[in-house]
């Protein structure tokens, strides 16, 4: 499984690469009063790419056998993933 990290790896920063910029366009729209930044294909698009990042992320996890509670640095990440879940749901 470990041949994977390299593939998995990348399409986890594109993920959280999406995720972070389609978040700041959203949020810009928001604010300028757009409505299309809260149209259900964009709020779909959200949801695929965070699901993508989750699943990338969990499949990293699981080969480098590095959990969350065990290894300070990913209990971080997670944490720090549910203030990112947190203010997004209070930003839109």
């Amino acid at each position: 499984m470990t041949e994977l990290y390299p593939e998995v790896r990348l399409v986890h920063i594109v993920a959280v690469t999406a995720s972070s910029c389609l978040f700041f366009v959203r949020g810009v729209a928001f604010i300028a009063g757009l409505r299309w930044a809260m149209a259900r294909p964009i709020r779909r698009i959200s949801y695929t790419i965070d699901t993508v990042l989750l699943t990338a992320a969990l499949m990293l996890m699981t080969i480098v056998q590095q959990y969350p509670f065990v290894h300070a640095w990913l209990t971080v990440k997670v944490l720090l993933l549910i203030v990112y879940i947190a203010l997004g749901f209070v930003a839109f």
